[in-house]
């Protein structure tokens, strides 16, 4: 699926070389570990 505009689906490429590296892996078919990121410091106690 790709975007119709660059706010679609909130991407905004901050590194270029990441940017190549995942344009790459789309076109192998090789995928990324799935991670999760916790940002504690909005956690209510």
């Amino acid at each position: 699926m790709q975007s119709r505009n660059l706010e679609e689906f909130f991407v905004h490429w901050i590194d270029p070389a990441e940017q190549a590296e995942v344009e790459a892996s789309r076109r192998t078919g090789r995928t990324f570990p799935g991670g999760l990121q916790r940002f504690d410091q909005f956690r209510e106690p």
